[in-house]
């Protein structure tokens, strides 16, 4: 078998594509993260045939690596591509390969080396060819969308659910999707809450998951962070962890740049990942396909989630909205409440997703979360599907005096809006 090149073999890669008519396709995106790859072929091959799993490397050069690349030759399809690792979720950059998936699946799915599909009911998990007969219960013109659940730090088989952070609404709106050949998709469909605005917020079944092995160490936090910055060209290929501590600043407009960097500097300077206590609420998966839940109350969050028909959001009504809309052109935005007790209101792109929110008080990192709250006003005004609002308690965290206090706006296209103003306590 051969390794072929996305630029120069295009017709011939998506001929053996539609040649191999198959009920779930699995297209892992990957670049020089050899253990991850392992891994995510040994988890999968239970799931599906070596012939269903496609693999699209984004020009790696480590050596073991690459000789690893030449086995899995041998049994899977991969392709070398050279444009900008997340082009490969642009439905119109990749228009030949959608249809090829579309002609050739009845389902199809993009997921990274660090995540795992599985099928989780309410006292098992299932992580072989059933997991196929299940999406095939499926309508072929639905998206499932695959619930992210983020593993505790260092523990590679336990996953935070924490109700009182609503851990599996958010891994419903940033998990990844399972495409039926016949949905009508377009544009970037990276994440879930890429394709609400086309597809909905459908009732398909809420038992698919993505395991997403983000976590298990320091030093995988800082190679993924430094592949990043390569595919972003902030950094050239040759340039290593120490280079980047030594940085003396951080020349760019880019948010996400400047958060890998920090990780990277947080973590080679001996910072834990984050806090690794198992008392953290949380789903325990076994290879025998057993599950056990931290409490009872783990327990019933999850079941209720299974049981839902669609994620609840909270409701806000703004009847002033269109009067009060800020832009800077790719990132809309009011903010309705800024006091000392919180901060409350609404941002979204140009393309209607919603937006990340950072603040900082007093020049430190307080707070990072996606508005990710039903805004129905949004959706009236044709500004999102629905999504969009946010609110952040800042309540005892102010100090007597004047605090200053940033709110930094940002968009997967690395726009950013910075807002300032200081508040003062008595």
């Amino acid at each position: 078998m051969n390794i072929y090149s996305w630029d120069k073999d295009t017709s011939l890669v998506n001929g053996l594509i539609k040649e191999k008519k198959l009920p779930l396709k699995i297209i892992v995106k990957i670049k020089d993260d050899l253990n991850m790859l392992k891994k995510f072929i040994d988890h999968h091959s239970k799931i599906v045939t070596s012939e269903s799993i496609i693999i699209f490397d984004n020009n790696s050069l480590g050596v073991d690596y690459n000789i690893y690349l030449e086995e899995l030759s041998q049994h899977c399809l991969v392709i070398r591509f050279s444009s900008f690792h997340n082009d490969l979720h642009n439905v119109e950059k990749f228009k030949h390969l959608y249809e090829s998936l579309q002609e050739s699946s009845q389902f199809y799915t993009f997921l990274d080396a660090d995540e795992r599909l599985v099928y989780i009911n309410n006292d098992e998990c299932i992580a072989d060819s059933r997991l196929v007969d299940k999406l095939m219960e499926q309508g072929r013109n639905n998206v499932i969308y695959g619930t992210w659940l983020s593993n505790l730090p260092g523990i590679e088989n336990k996953f935070k659910i924490r109700e009182s952070d609503d851990d599996l609404m958010k891994g419903r709106a940033w998990g990844k999707p399972i495409i039926g050949c016949k949905a009508n998709i377009t544009g970037f469909i990276n994440h879930n809450i890429q394709l609400v605005k086309n597809i909905g917020i459908n009732n398909s079944t809420h038992n698919f998951f993505i395991l997403h092995l983000n976590n298990l160490s320091a030093t995988q936090r800082i190679n993924a962070n430094i592949r990043k910055l390569k595919a972003r060209g902030f950094i050239e290929n040759n340039t290593n962890v120490e280079d980047i501590v030594s940085l003396k600043s951080i020349e760019t407009d880019d948010f996400n740049i400047k958060l890998y960097i920090e990780e990277i500097i947080r973590l080679k300077n001996g910072s834990k990942i984050m806090s690794s206590s198992e008392s953290v609420p949380h789903i325990e998966l076994f290879d025998n396909g057993n599950i056990d839940f931290y409490c009872n109350g783990t327990y019933r969050y999850f079941k209720k989630y299974l049981l839902d028909s669609e994620v609840k959001y909270d409701v806000i009504d703004n009847s002033f909205l269109k009067k009060s809309i800020k832009s800077n052109k790719d990132i809309n935005y009011h903010i309705e409440v800024f006091d000392t007790d919180l901060i409350k209101g609404w941002a979204v792109d140009k393309f209607g997703d919603p937006c990340k929110i950072t603040v900082k008080i007093n020049d430190i990192n307080f707070a990072y979360v996606v508005a990710l709250a039903r805004r129905t006003d949004l959706k009236k005004s044709n500004l999102s599907s629905g999504l969009g609002g946010f609110v952040i308690s800042i309540k005892n965290v102010v100090q007597i005096g004047t605090n200053k206090i940033e709110i930094i706006i940002s968009n997967d296209s690395h726009a950013t809006k910075t807002i300032c103003s200081n508040i003062v306590v008595n």
